[in-house]
């Protein structure tokens, strides 16, 4: 099951069979799991990234050292590269 995505790993999120009716999906059993998985995953992994945005915010490029110059540099030129490599090997895809 967990190399089917039904099973996260470690996390022990089971996969629940439910009719896809609107009295099912308002059961109160359906409601609390999907609250449950929000309160507990969505919501700490939201509040992460926005910590992590903040502090790029913060990022003064006058203040950055020529390490992380570099490292912006790389990062930029490998996204660049990925991309055209992609936009060249992608079309041959659908041929």
């Amino acid at each position: 099951m967990r190399i089917a995505g039904l099973v996260e790993s470690k996390i022990d999120w089971f996969v629940q069979r439910i009719e896809f009716t609107l009295a099912a999906l308002n059961s109160p059993e359906v409601v609390d799991s999907l609250r449950s998985w929000v309160t507990e995953r969505v919501i700490p992994k939201s509040k992460r990234s926005k910590a992590l945005l903040a502090a790029v915010a913060k990022l003064k490029l006058s203040e950055m050292t020529g390490e992380e110059w570099a490292a912006i540099l790389a990062i930029t030129a490998s996204a660049f590269g990925a991309g055209a490599g992609a936009a060249k090997w992608l079309p041959n895809l659908f041929h």
